[in-house]
């Protein structure tokens, strides 16, 4: 379960997070770490995107 720091810390811009799973689907790479402090895509508020 990824600890969501939006919620616990909303000023939060960066954390140290350890990487726990990996791979690729039909929209490419991707990544899941144990916290984040990015805001997920969804019910009318602008999300946090990464390049």
């Amino acid at each position: 379960m990824t600890d969501l720091l939006y919620r616990s810390e909303p000023a939060a811009t960066r954390c140290e997070a350890q990487l726990i799973a990996w791979g690729t689907d039909e929209k490419g790479a991707w990544l899941a770490t144990d916290r984040t402090p990015f805001y997920p895509q969804g019910g009318g508020q602008m999300s946090d995107r990464c390049y």
